[in-house]
């Protein structure tokens, strides 16, 4: 887990601005700088777009009384990679627009959903799920409001 995070926010920014500096060197700093605004613009806009495809799925999906649970993981999708979109860089803006777009996206969250699964089914069970023991007492055995009352006041 740690080597994906030091992946994430080291090695990740460190490929992206070493990509700014070479796109800077090979078609200048003032084009690179218009090329980072344009994404961030178009990638904005794309993630506006999806997302309220994804909400209508939702809500389509809601009003014929099923969960909507691949939508909300395509929803979580779509939110992820417009801040990917948004983010300066050319790695991030083409994953962004891979999974941003529906043939990336469905599949992804397909997988996504099938790992969530699978880890529901293999996982123990929480402390806090009910408990399935059953605690039988014949009547006579409970003592009645009556006699709690009672008791309280001596």
């Amino acid at each position: 887990m740690m080597k994906w995070l030091v992946l994430a926010f080291i090695g990740i920014p460190a490929l992206e601005f070493y990509l700014l500096i070479q796109m800077g060197l090979t078609i200048g700093g003032f084009e690179t700088f218009l090329l980072i605004v344009a994404t961030g613009i178009v990638g904005a806009a794309l993630a506006r777009q999806q997302g309220m495809a994804v909400l209508q799925q939702i809500q389509d999906t809601m009003a014929v009384g099923q969960l909507p649970t691949l939508s909300l993981i395509e929803g979580a999708c779509v939110l992820l990679c417009g801040a990917l979109l948004v983010t300066p860089g050319m790695v991030t803006d083409v994953f962004g627009v891979l999974v941003m777009l529906p043939f990336g996206r469905r599949p992804l969250a397909r997988w996504v959903l099938k790992q969530v699964q699978a880890k529901m089914v293999t996982t123990q069970p929480s402390p806090f799920q009910a408990s399935r023991v059953v605690i039988d007492m014949a009547p006579d055995s409970r003592r009645d409001s009556e006699q709690d009352k009672k008791a309280s006041l001596e």
